[in-house]
């Protein structure tokens, strides 16, 4: 056993991160440093996910142990950091998903950290100490300088979280919509308990939350978060043959290795089936000294990443194909793939049959409408395996306008919904696994409340949350999964330019957005210049309808999803 799972770079980083942290909190105290907090936020939270997601080993040993000069603020946030960084990788959460969480964690309470440490010691708050305790949450903001605009995610867990506390541990059976939210609160709960007068580890601690909350989401989290850890933290004490030890991980012959706790150079033990004791953290004077124990070189086992599919490659060389057999040698190793397209390409048979071969499959689409339909395909299969706080929100939202554009294209002459429906996948999956950190489920609820330029649709964005981005981040993404054609160019251009200026293409995409707008949001009466836009829109691609009413209530036929 002489070779470390952890990097030494992480390790130096992870030290330095906690010194920051410290750092961090100085500066909040102090409002001449307040201008400065909100660049160290980013820049904290950006190292804490990456650290998250590439060795995510060194938090287990933040929430095995208690650091003895730090102040009982910066141990619990400290914990609340670390629980927050284990379910986001017991969820799979994608990275950006994580540093806006990391951030919540971080800057959540920091107007009132002296007053945490106050209560802690037990000596009693003043009036106006209690309503400032009570307002925390504007103030942290406040302290921030952060608009709505800037960081609508975490301007939302942080003027949630109170609420979102109080409703998990309530004996109402309160739904928690908000996953950011709900996975911060979680964690701030689990770590009060961890920091407590009488800590309790964290498995302890999940096991009480769980038995305490009737929100079933809450439960699924504290299940997920011990059988991530399971079956023990990093760093734990445990106590063989009157002699205390500590969990170092598991060997690579599925045994488990524990050093003496007592010793100055590291000797280590191997156990094939220890009786785990879940007992109080381990005190250590400073980080260093974790650190220390944490970095000694030992052989653990580590689990391989599979292997992905490069979902780019696969369509640009459909798109360079000449026929069936050139997409058959491209497809044919992937059996996920191939039998989503057979299953699929049913919908293209009158009979509604399955098709018998990968080739029969392709042939029932057409050469024409292929590429698309394959492209479309994938799409498909990567946001079905979504993993974000709002996944069955984000999923249901987007499954529901693909579903209306369809049902609405396949209606309208000339119209290829194959190549409209791939386009809006992409477009959605820019925002969903690119820019995560900007969705709001708020916004989304009631994409029309969301101001606009005169005679300039919303983005359709929107229907996410989104209100501003990056368009050559998004023109450069769409052409680079779908190819660069002028129905890109035509959904783009209706984002940013006034409607008597778009040609044929882009006011269809603009009248698209209205239609979904008017049945995603509550009833509200369209402008002159949308009905005008609709009406001869559908005129020129002799469409189901020329009254937006008519084409909203086509759309609710197909059963779109309602957020409340």
């Amino acid at each position: 056993m002489t070779k470390s799972t952890y990097n030494p770079k992480y390790v130096e980083q992870f030290d330095r991160v906690i010194d920051y942290i410290v750092r961090f909190d100085k500066a909040a105290l102090s409002r001449s440093q307040w201008s400065s907090l909100y660049p160290a936020l980013l820049g904290l939270s950006e190292r804490l996910s990456v650290l998250a997601h590439k060795q995510n080993g060194l938090f287990q040993w933040l929430l095995s142990t208690h650091i003895q000069n730090l102040a009982y603020a910066q141990s619990l946030r400290l914990k609340r950091i670390a629980i927050v960084a284990g379910l986001c990788r017991a969820h799979n959460y994608h990275r950006s998903d994580t540093q806006v969480m990391m951030m919540a964690a971080l800057s959540a309470d920091i107007s009132v950290l002296s007053l945490l440490n106050k209560r802690h010691n037990g000596e009693a708050l003043s009036s106006a100490e209690r309503q400032r305790f009570s307002q925390s949450a504007l103030l942290s903001l406040k302290m921030l300088s952060l608009s709505g605009e800037e960081q609508p995610a975490l301007t939302q867990i942080i003027a949630k979280l109170k609420r979102y506390r109080r409703e998990i541990i309530s004996h109402q059976r309160a739904p928690l919509y908000d996953g950011y939210t709900r996975i911060v609160a979680c964690a701030s709960i689990l770590a009060e308990q961890m920091t407590a007068t009488r800590p309790l580890h964290l498995f302890n601690a999940c096991a009480q939350l769980y038995k305490a909350t009737h929100n079933v989401a809450i439960q699924q989290d504290c299940d997920t978060l011990v059988n991530f850890y399971s079956p023990q933290l990093l760093g734990s004490r445990q106590r063989f043959e009157e002699n205390d030890y500590l969990y170092m991980g598991c060997h690579p012959d599925g045994q488990y290795i524990f050093t003496d706790a007592q010793a100055t150079k590291s000797r280590f033990r191997l156990l094939a089936n220890p009786h785990w004791q879940y007992r109080q953290p381990v005190r250590y004077r400073s980080w260093s000294s974790v650190s220390a124990r944490a970095s000694v070189p030992v052989q653990r086992a580590s689990s391989a990443a599979g292997a992905q599919r490069d979902h780019d490659a696969i369509v640009a060389q459909i798109r360079g194909a000449h026929g069936y057999s050139d997409i058959e040698k491209v497809i044919a190793q992937d059996d996920t793939l191939v039998a989503q397209i057979m299953m699929q390409a049913s919908q293209y048979n009158r009979g509604a049959q399955q098709a018998s071969s990968l080739r029969h499959a392709l042939s029932m689409v057409g050469l024409y409408s292929v590429g698309d339909f394959i492209a479309r395909v994938m799409l498909e299969e990567k946001m079905l395996q979504l993993c974000h706080p709002m996944a069955q929100f984000l999923q249901a939202r987007v499954h529901s306008a693909i579903r209306i554009v369809e049902d609405i294209a396949r209606q309208t002459k000339d119209l290829q919904h194959e190549r409209l429906s791939a386009l809006l996948l992409c477009y959605f999956n820019f925002f969903i696994f690119e820019c995560p950190q900007r969705l709001s489920r708020t916004i989304a609820l009631n994409p029309l409340k969301t101001p606009m330029q005169q005679d300039i649709a919303r983005p359709l964005a929107t229907l996410l949350g989104v209100q501003q981005y990056d368009n050559e981040a998004l023109r450069h993404y769409l052409t680079s999964h779908i190819g660069n054609n002028e129905w890109v160019n035509a959904l783009l251009n209706s984002e940013q330019q006034p409607f008597d200026q778009l040609n044929s293409n882009a006011r269809l995409c603009c009248t698209l957005k209205i239609i979904l707008f008017y049945t995603f949001s509550g009833p509200a009466t369209a402008s002159a210049w949308q009905q005008q836009l609709v009406k001869q829109t559908m005129v020129d691609w002799q469409g189901p309808s020329t009254k937006i009413e008519r084409l909203v209530d086509r759309a609710l036929s197909c059963a779109p999803h309602n957020g409340i």
